[in-house]
């Protein structure tokens, strides 16, 4: 919204409204007016201004090794399997399938995070930051929120 601020901008911003709120006749009910304008306003600002993507890196999964890749692609293929054949006996094999990729994901994270506190126990120093960080990780309950105070 900040870019409005400049001429330039502002003017191609009013033109590309005005141009895109021309495009649609008028529409029958409120609502669906409503609902072109809005197009119309959202096409108009990512014409003239653009779209800004939030870039977050995706650390993949720390207990990901072969096992488990194999048990959940035999639990997909059960699933695939019950969806194209719905049988009680295709429904039992995927049910088996799911509870044993569960209980092996499970034991994995939980060794996981056996390994982490062991290290952290044995090393003082080192790893007090990364403890930190992922404590307050834990702790933190609204993840991608901004809080907005008045002044």
């Amino acid at each position: 919204m900040y870019l409005l601020q400049e001429e330039s901008i502002r003017r191609l911003y009013q033109q590309r409204l005005a141009k895109n709120l021309s495009e649609y006749p008028r529409a029958s009910t409120i609502d669906k007016e409503w609902e072109n304008i809005q197009i119309a306003i959202k096409k108009a600002a990512n014409e003239a201004i653009g779209t800004k993507k939030k870039y977050r890196r995706k650390k993949g999964l720390r207990i990901w090794n072969e096992e488990i890749k194999n048990v959940i692609e035999n639990k997909r293929t059960a699933y695939q399997k019950y969806l194209q054949n719905p049988s009680e006996e295709n429904f039992e094999t995927y049910k088996i399938k799911r509870n044993i990729a569960k209980i092996i994901v499970s034991k994995a994270h939980k060794e996981s995070w056996d390994t982490f506190i062991s290290r952290i126990k044995s090393d003082n120093y080192g790893e007090q930051s990364m403890a930190y960080k992922v404590l307050k990780h834990l702790n933190r309950t609204n993840k991608d929120t901004i809080e907005i105070s008045n002044i």
